[in-house]
């Protein structure tokens, strides 16, 4: 191999390894459980995200597993709001839960 086609490949492979960092950089997550008001929690509640400033992503559903823990990951960071709902429950909701770069936010919710 010449020493300009190795330093071609080189200049690639730095390019690339250090692009992979910087893409999975400034993005956050929030996780949480869900319970009911005696502090049980609730597995198979749904849970809904939206971002009042219609960030990408902004707008995600997902139901909590068996010990009513729930997360949404890859967020931009910013202000969200959170849905809780089960049939027997009355829906709850948490504002201005913040999402900062390379955190998980907790947000515990009670129904």
């Amino acid at each position: 191999m010449s020493g300009i086609s190795r330093s071609v490949i080189l200049a690639a492979l730095v390019f690339f390894c250090s692009e992979v960092p910087a893409m999975a950089q400034g993005v956050g997550s929030i996780a949480g459980t869900v319970t009911d008001s005696s502090g049980g929690v609730v597995p198979r509640a749904t849970v809904t995200l939206t971002n009042p400033q219609g960030s990408l992503g902004g707008d995600q559903t997902t139901v909590t597993k068996e010990h009513g823990s729930y997360q949404f990951l890859l967020l931009v960071p910013g202000t969200y709001v959170l849905k809780a709902d089960m049939q027997g429950f009355r829906q709850a909701e948490l504002r201005d839960v913040i999402v900062n770069a390379d955190r998980t936010s907790r947000a515990d919710i009670t129904i």
